[in-house]
């Protein structure tokens, strides 16, 4: 499997339209596991932004 990194900074007042879960709480972060493992997400909600990291994992439910 071939992936790519990317990262997506959005404002605070626009981050329920890029993603549905909760965000982490101000100056906190969390990492989740999306696609049936194939990436995982780094979301660090910093001064007022929301940095959005997604790195494919090499794995995938489907081989």
């Amino acid at each position: 499997m071939k992936g790519r990194e990317v990262v997506s900074i959005v404002p605070a007042a626009e981050v329920k339209v890029v993603a549905k879960d909760a965000p982490p709480r101000a100056g906190g972060s969390k990492v989740q596991m999306l696609r049936g493992n194939e990436y995982m997400r780094v979301w660090v909600n910093k001064a007022g932004n929301h940095y959005l990291i997604h790195l494919a994992t090499g794995t995938s439910e489907s081989k």
